[in-house]
């Protein structure tokens, strides 16, 4: 009988503890997420290439993400998003020939106040397709977070990694959000 008397005790303490803690998860389910303040973090993207060109063999990987040292930008409806830095390495038959590091002031002579001021860098995607044995081609993509309005670069990074020549991409390809990295 002490035992059944026991038992009783512990499951009306479970069960009033139960309730108490599903109060709290419904208070917690009742915050409104678009009344979250902060800066935001845009999209992350990592990408790897392994590919052929004459007889070497190269690895090229691309990383975008978010950089908290970075000036922030904002979108349309006045966010605001910490700018992206884009990460590129560049490897020749194992050994690593160029690793650099992009971010928007790299493209400051090419850009216009208000780009500099409201675009973030979105993203990179390698075109191995227009990479040849002198250098390496990289689209570099700029915009407001959201709409994604803004300029597009041409990089080139030369095979030895030494030099890195930009020029405005005026293709209008549309590059998609699954080509940026």
């Amino acid at each position: 009988m002490k035992n059944i008397f026991t038992l009783f005790i512990i499951l009306s303490l479970s069960i009033v503890s139960c309730k108490s803690g599903d109060q709290k998860n419904n208070d917690a389910e009742a915050v409104d997420p678009s009344a979250v303040v902060g800066v935001q973090y845009l999209d992350q993207y990592c990408d790897t290439t392994d590919f052929k060109l004459g007889s070497d063999q190269y690895r090229v990987i691309l990383s975008c993400h978010s950089d908290t040292s970075l000036a922030h930008v904002l979108d349309l409806l006045e966010h605001e998003y910490y700018d992206n830095c884009a990460d590129v390495s560049i490897t020749q038959n194992g050994k690593e020939v160029c690793r650099k590091t992009f971010t928007k002031s790299d493209f400051r002579s090419y850009m216009s106040a208000q780009d500099m001021k409201s675009c973030a860098l979105l993203g990179m995607s390698f075109e191995e397709e227009n990479t040849t044995v002198q250098a390496f081609q990289f689209c570099c993509k700029f915009g407001v977070p959201g709409p994604e309005d803004g300029p597009s670069f041409i990089v080139k990074i030369s095979n030895s990694g030494a030099a890195i020549d930009v020029k405005v991409d005026d293709r209008q390809i549309d590059m998609g959000e699954e080509n940026l990295i």
